[in-house]
């Protein structure tokens, strides 16, 4: 049987710099580079993907899955190693293949167009991608305006219908809410009875073990093991059981190892080990043809010094003798405009005066359901809302118009200055007085509360079962003795949610800290719950 995609020594290897600055420095005088500054990402993967697998793949954060579901939807090649891909593939990941300036109609179009549908196919699939993703009016808005919910659910919706060979799903289900997420699992079943190909990355083992065939389980960058998937899955169970056992320093150093065996430095010196062996031939063979590559690149980059030297010289000109001749001409010809056309009205301008600028981001929660989040000052059209427990960063405040704006990627966003609590100057409270409030409110201790927000989301999240999912990427998952764990986009352990009695506690005081812990308890009296996560 033939492959339907092959992978044969596949590496990506990515250069780190840490400033703008010394990335110029490179470019003009490459020897300044430093070999510790290439770091891999992928390392030596061969495997082969038969017509009709589902290949599951599993590994901790920065174990290289997302760049292996990249490299094979070609989004990115990889440095070294050949790839062979039979078929067409489609990637469903958050954000990926979405334009933000275009609305949800417009996406559409784009991304068929691009699959080679004609405009009669799309305005045939359109209604149908519309149905699937269900995300209302906001099809006629900017993607920039969506949530992580809505961009996945418009991804999975485009991709699922351009009937793909080859299906690739990174993390692209976990902001879903349940009924969203089982209608994506029927469509993925559908896929498969089909005989298609699909490529599953998960955290969630449980799915990993329903869907998949074989298990690809990737570890610091290179393949640990591929092949039966209850093998391969118990092995990185135990993998996972052994490090949650460290102690913190522990962790920290087992970590820092691994980091350093992704460096070049590191792996030039496994290469040194191994000279004298019969490979070492082979190797100053490669060496050779690296060497060749080498004074290739310095020439193709000397070539580029003296292309950019000319641009800078002809900006040069432009900004010294050509731009102030076109200012002299626009000023001549310039009108003067008359008081009652000027942009802003003087109550404007007194509105303008009341905001006070902080000189960085103040860390804030939202301490009440359903807080509007508006799209100008005024709070005039609300954008959306905002669910109890969701931490924002307020940049400034406007005491006269009752607003603050918070930071966002681009759109300038507020809400009421009464709708959140700053972290910074909220009550402090002894940790013996909360732990004998909690202990006769609620049914868990805080000692369990911090051994829960310790344990990593893989150990946590294999005894709970998936809830709900909000707009917001945040996950809901049912624990014991009607507990509630939030999970973030990042698949962390962000909060518990505890259901509570109506305590004197909680009722006198919404926003605490347990100060020397790093833990912050947030009283919702409106649903009568206390939201308890690590600061």
């Amino acid at each position: 049987m033939n492959p339907k995609m092959k992978l044969d020594g596949v590496t990506k290897k990515y250069t780190l710099f840490t400033s703008n600055s010394e990335k110029l420095k490179a470019m003009f005088l490459p020897k300044m580079q430093k070999e510790n500054r290439d770091f891999y990402a992928l390392r030596d993967i061969s495997l082969e993907i038969f017509e009709g697998e589902t290949i599951g793949i599993v590994g901790i954060n920065g174990s290289g899955k997302s760049t292996i579901s990249n490299i094979l939807a070609g989004v990115i090649p990889p440095t070294e190693g050949n790839l062979d891909v039979n078929g067409e593939t489609s990637l469903i990941a958050i954000n990926v293949g979405l334009n933000n300036q275009l609305n949800g109609y417009e996406n559409i179009e784009q991304k068929c167009l691009m699959h080679g549908f004609s405009k009669k196919e799309i305005e045939r699939l359109m209604p149908s991608i519309e149905e699937f993703a269900d995300i209302g009016d906001f099809i006629q808005q900017p993607v920039k305006n969506y949530s992580s919910g809505m961009k996945s659910r418009l991804g999975f919706a485009i991709s699922a219908h351009t009937n793909p060979d080859i299906l690739i799903v990174d993390e692209a289900l976990s902001v879903g809410d349940k009924t969203f997420y089982q209608k994506c699992k029927d469509k993925i079943d559908e896929f498969k009875s089909q005989g298609k190909t699909i490529v599953f990355i998960s955290h969630n083992i449980r799915e990993i073990k329903n869907i998949s065939d074989r298990v690809l389980w990737l570890h610091n960058g290179e393949m640990h093991s591929f092949g039966d998937k209850k093998k391969v899955v118990e092995e990185y169970e135990a993998y996972i059981e052994w490090f949650t056992s460290l102690s913190k320093e522990e962790q920290k150093e087992h970590k820092e190892e691994l980091k350093m065996q992704r460096s070049v430095a590191k792996v030039e010196q496994m290469e040194s080990e191994s000279e004298g062996t019969d490979l070492a031939p082979r190797r100053a063979g490669k060496k050779k043809h690296a060497k060749q590559k080498e004074q290739k690149k310095h020439s193709i980059l000397f070539f580029s010094q003296l292309v950019l030297y000319a641009a800078l010289f002809i900006v040069a000109a432009y900004l010294v003798a050509i731009r102030p001749l076109f200012a002299a001409e626009a000023e001549e010809s310039s009108t003067v405009v008359e008081p009652d056309n000027q942009s802003q009205t003087a109550e404007e301008e007194d509105a303008t005066d009341d905001w006070i600028d902080y000189d960085e981001p103040v860390q804030a929660v939202i301490h009440s359901d359903d807080t509007s989040l508006y799209t100008s000052s005024e709070a005039s059209t609300a954008l959306m809302t905002l669910p109890f427990g969701t931490e924002v960063s307020v940049v400034r405040e406007n005491s006269e118009l009752g607003v603050v704006q918070i930071e966002n990627d681009g759109d300038d966003l507020f809400i009421e200055s009464d709708s959140f609590h700053f972290f910074e100057g909220a009550e402090e409270l002894e940790r013996e007085r909360i732990e004998e409030e909690l202990e006769t409110n609620v049914s868990s201790s805080l000692d369990e509360i911090e051994t829960i927000l310790a344990q990593p989301y893989e150990q946590v999240i294999q005894s709970v079962s998936f809830q709900t999912a909000d707009e917001f990427g945040y996950g809901y998952y049912a624990y014991s003795d009607e507990q509630m764990l939030k999970i973030n986009q990042q698949n962390e352990l962000a909060a518990i949610i505890l259901p509570m009695d109506g305590g004197s506690l909680v009722k006198e005081t919404a926003f605490f800290i347990v100060e020397e812990e790093g833990f912050y308890f947030l009283w919702n009296e409106e649903q009568n719950q206390l939201l308890v996560a690590e600061l």
